[in-house]
């Protein structure tokens, strides 16, 4: 009831570039209210209608994974591109804060929010990564550093590339996606990369370290709501 009646003026950044670039927007998918949540409902995950997409951009992966678009835009600040994309089985991709313009995005957190593509193939999730990077006068986080074309970075050219393997992050998944996940950095030894295994500090705290940034910011912004 709080936007009951409310429409946006403008188009957010991420959308103007994509246009700019020629892309077609045919429509919104749905998310959880405020973008703050894991099960969008009442989306249905479409490989099985008794399963979630995840969220909160569980709209945007479920509309890719059952084939209605090719690329969509999701939001992350604590998983909300990642978790429905892994779980949809399509691909979509968390940048770097500043990558991406903000401005249109309504807050869930200042210091975690990120836009981002969701798409059908990691060729799909480049092209549109790179289309909507940028610096946007509109945003003062937005990264003024040149984009480089992701598209390039394909497995041809991989080699003298330094890839980090944290395998004390993932040991605990399941047999399947420990077995996908090791024929990948096989796929990228033998195009020449240097696979090192790495070591994340921390990683046992990042979780609720995140959680109170977020809940904290998130409240702030609603406060008189």
């Amino acid at each position: 009831k709080h936007q009951e009646g409310f429409f946006p003026q403008h188009y957010a950044g991420a959308v103007r570039k994509l246009r700019a670039a020629g892309a077609i927007i045919v429509g919104k998918t749905n998310t959880h209210e405020y973008a703050l949540g894991g099960t969008t409902p009442p989306t249905k995950n479409p490989w099985s209608n008794e399963r979630i997409p995840g969220g909160s951009s569980g709209g945007s992966a479920a509309a890719v994974a059952s084939g209605q678009i090719r690329l969509t835009v999701g939001t992350d600040s604590v998983g909300s591109i990642r978790i429905p994309s892994s779980i949809c089985g399509v691909t979509g991709i968390r940048p770097t804060m500043g990558r991406v313009s903000r401005t249109g995005v309504r807050p869930l957190t200042w210091a975690m929010d990120t836009v981002g593509p969701i798409g059908r193939t990691v060729s799909d999730v480049a092209a549109g990564l790179y289309a909507m990077s940028g610096h946007d006068a509109q945003d003062p986080c937005a990264s003024s550093i040149p984009v480089p074309n992701f598209g390039d970075l394909s497995v041809e050219n991989l080699r003298g590339t330094r890839i980090g393997i944290p395998r004390s992050m993932y040991e605990p998944a399941e047999p399947e996606i420990l077995s996908a996940v090791e024929n990948a950095i096989g796929i990228f030894r033998e195009a020449g990369a240097h696979i090192i295994e790495i070591e994340v500090p921390y990683v046992d705290i990042t979780t609720p370290i995140g959680m109170a940034i977020f809940l904290a910011e998130s409240a702030e912004y609603h406060r008189k709501r």
